[in-house]
């Protein structure tokens, strides 16, 4: 590894040892401004939600599947671009490290699990504020446990740990979780009723087992369905300007122009084609996500559009309303009105 420093390049072997040591200093130095000037870009990023311009649904997925972050430090710089909403100090402390990234996660663990805990309970902007100057200010908390300590104490809860998932070279995958007493009396509930195919089966074969049968009754994709649709027009695809007429394929099920009834086996048909969220950005890349997702028409009813099948495309619940912002914005702008 070299160094090039006012036009000389060194190799770090030949610097002395303070030499070395005031290089990584400075380094390290440039490395939490460089941090915190992260975090305001990201927190600005997710206000305009950018990100979904860019074929992703979320600002985690932006980060890990397009900036290559891994999930655990795209994860705790999100807690700390959301928690600048509410204590805008951070980003100093950020820069001169008087609280880290990891410290952050564990306060914003805490509010989420307070939340959660207490539906319709909202951890205050000063609360959250009271949490980053005592972690700042107590110098018995600066590792990360003591921090989780303080937040545990703080906010009067035991805060639960952190799900984790390690990936193996075979491809299959430990997963480390926590589960409350009800939720485990359940899973072994289920393997109760199980034991008839496997009676001795272990509780993460019992969690597969659960897994394929929720899929089998549930996932449309598995559901049969008499249809066999054409793919839609990539060119009318997740496009915001939809006045182009549609190409004619054929009709597959009765014209219905109502939103009141699609037929079910559209429905399954739709997924076993789309498989996923159909948004593409300007470059071409697709979304691809399948959380939450929704029927769209690619044509709107009301500017003459039909519930065939061809005028039909899965999207995220994200994309969908982010086309319907898109259009609402088109139809406001000076060049349409003309």
């Amino acid at each position: 590894m070299f160094l090039k420093s006012e036009g000389i390049t060194m190799s770090l072997k030949s610097l002395s040892n303070e030499t070395l040591t005031e290089k990584l200093r400075d380094l390290s130095k440039r490395d939490l401004r460089l941090t915190a000037e992260i975090v305001s870009h990201i927190h600005e990023f997710m206000i305009r939600r950018i990100y979904l311009d860019h074929g992703s649904t979320s600002i985690f997925g932006y980060l890990t599947d397009q900036l290559g972050y891994p999930r655990a430090t795209a994860q705790n710089r999100i807690d700390a671009a959301r928690l600048l909403d509410a204590v805008p100090e951070i980003k100093e402390d950020l820069a001169t490290g008087k609280i880290n990234l990891g410290q952050i996660t564990l306060i914003s663990m805490g509010v989420r699990q307070v939340e959660k805990e207490n539906p319709g309970t909202k951890v205050s902007n000063d609360q959250k504020r009271h949490l980053v100057e005592t972690i700042v200010n107590t110098s018995n908390a600066k590792s990360d446990s003591a921090a989780a300590q303080v937040v545990a104490q703080e906010l009067n809860i035991k805060l639960d740990p952190v799900e984790k998932v390690r990936v193996h070279q075979d491809g299959s995958v430990t997963i480390e979780v926590h589960l409350s007493k009800e939720e485990f009396e359940n899973l072994k509930r289920v393997r109760d009723l199980n034991t008839h195919k496997n009676h001795n089966a272990k509780l993460g074969e019992t969690v597969a087992e659960a897994a394929k049968f929720f899929l089998e009754k549930k996932d449309p994709r598995k559901l049969k369905t008499k249809i066999k649709p054409p793919r839609p027009n990539p060119t009318i695809s997740s496009n915001p300007n939809l006045k182009s007429e549609l190409p004619t394929l054929g009709s597959i099920v009765p014209k219905q122009n109502s939103r009141k009834y699609i037929s079910v086996y559209v429905v399954r048909a739709l997924h076993q084609r789309d498989k996923s969220c159909r948004w593409t950005d300007p470059t071409g890349r697709s979304c691809g996500s399948t959380y939450q997702l929704q029927i769209d028409h690619i044509k709107g009813l009301a500017d003459g559009g039909t519930n065939d099948i061809e005028n039909l495309e899965l999207k995220c619940a994200i994309h969908n309303r982010r086309k319907f912002e898109l259009e609402r914005a088109l139809a406001k702008s000076p060049t349409a009105a003309q």
